[in-house]
This record gives structure tokens, sequence and C-alpha cells, in this order.
């Protein structure tokens, strides 16, 4: 990240500009992942914030293409490997629903109620 920025920099100089503020747009979002998803454990929060870091990874590709092309290329790999930290982060918010929900009490009981009803209805069928 850092090399892609000095080489985007030192091409075009720090300028008032959309690269510019996507650049740093993403090292804030960056900076402020690892908080919330390993202190605060606030992982769903954490995942929206993946999700806008790969949109301001991928515009500041774009937008660094225009310039340097080495600087854009030089930010591919990071935002693969936010693809796959947003799968494994996705994969932990979806795991964690239905951990919590399997494993409530209300919704063990409609299981318990459910498949009663289910065996009560297939020995209906064997009887009749």
């Amino acid at each position: 990240i850092a090399i892609s920025g000095f080489t985007y920099f030192a091409k075009t100089g720090v300028t008032s500009s959309w690269a510019t503020f996507f650049f740093f747009f993403q090292i804030l979002l960056n900076a402020i992942w690892s908080p919330l998803f390993f202190w605060k454990k606030w992982i769903t929060v954490a995942l929206v914030d993946l999700g806008l870091l790969w949109g301001a990874v991928a515009t500041t590709i774009y937008l660094f293409s225009e310039e340097s092309t080495t600087a854009a290329w030089l930010l591919v790999p990071y935002n693969i490997w936010l693809t796959l930290a947003f799968y494994l982060n996705l994969y932990i918010v979806i795991f964690k629903f239905f951990y919590y929900f399997w494993s409530s009490s209300f919704c063990l009981s409609s299981i318990s109620v459910f498949f009663q009803i289910a065996l009560h209805l297939s020995n209906l069928a064997i009887i009749g």
C-alpha cells in the first residue's frame, strides 16, 4: 500500500483529487477494521467496513491507473486479500447467527414441537 502510494504521489504529487481522497480513505478503513473485529467483537460492523474498504481500494486502483499503472497494479494483491478476508468475515457472521439461532431455547423447543408433530403424523400414516 505504501509503495503504491509513494509511486503514485512521486509521479503526481499530493494534490487534492479523488485518487488522493480514496487512497487515504482506504487507509482509514483499514486502520479501523482490526479494532472493530478483534477488540470490540463487532463482526457485522467489521464486515461492512471490509465491504467499504474493498470498494475504496477498487476505486483507488481505477483512479491510480489513470496516472500510474504500476501504482494501480501494486494494489491488486491487496484487493485479492481483502476478498478473502471479506469471505472469512462473512463466514463468521453467518456461523455466529446460526449458532445463536439454533442454540436458543425458543428454536430448540420449536424444533422439538416440529419433530413431535412429524412423528405423530408419520405414526398416523403407518397405523391408518
